[in-house]
């Protein structure tokens, strides 16, 4: 008995996609950036695998309806708050002033005590209180050197120039001035023929 005759049967055919529309393209373009539409486009529809026909069609009807692809705009973070600064009266706020606050306001007197006797370098000033802020003293001679302190008085006796005394003294008396309130201040010598010689810087304030 011969053989049935074999019949190949027929490959069934995928169905194709359907082709991409222009909605599809807006889809896919919305919120995207970096590219022009034009290259956006160009990668959709290489994406679809188009035919040259279907992307002359679908270019064609987004020249007449052009697609919109926003920016998306970055998030922005809201600015910090300044920190609350405390508020004081302002009788309580103190006027900073460069510290020590004499140093802009300095003077300088030299001091030149040719014999025997007493020397003014600054005078009674009423109203004002007055500060040293440094003595720089030499002498040729032995000698005994008080100075007057303004309303503080005469100070002790200092020996200068004999054997085994010093020649001059120098007294910075730094962020501690010497205090002579209204009162002057005076360097008294009683060696006969001794000069002494030197400087001193001081300063006044209101009083």
């Amino acid at each position: 008995m011969a053989d049935k005759p074999t019949t190949t049967p027929k490959a069934t055919e995928k169905p194709k996609p359907p082709v991409p529309t222009i909605k599809d393209f807006e889809i896919w373009a919305a919120g995207r950036i970096g590219l022009t539409r034009d290259e956006f486009f160009d990668v959709w529809a290489g994406a679809y695998d188009l035919t040259p026909a279907q992307r002359e069609a679908l270019r064609g009807q987004i020249k007449k309806e052009p697609v919109t692809t926003p920016t998306p705009k970055p998030p922005v973070s809201p600015a910090p708050a300044a920190p609350k600064q405390p508020t004081e009266k302002p009788e309580l706020i103190i006027e900073r002033t460069p510290y020590p606050k004499w140093w802009k306001d300095a003077r300088a007197w030299n001091i030149d005590i040719p014999d025997a006797g007493t020397h003014v370098v600054i005078r009674q000033t009423p109203g004002w209180r007055s500060y040293l802020s440094a003595i720089v003293l030499t002498v040729d001679g032995e000698t005994n050197i008080t100075f007057g302190m303004g309303i503080f008085g005469p100070s002790g006796s200092m020996d200068l120039g004999g054997a085994d005394e010093p020649r001059g003294m120098v007294i910075a008396f730094g962020n501690s001035p010497l205090p002579l309130g209204e009162g002057g201040f005076t360097i008294t010598s009683d060696g006969a023929g001794v000069h002494v010689g030197g400087f001193i810087s001081y300063f006044y304030e209101k009083d």
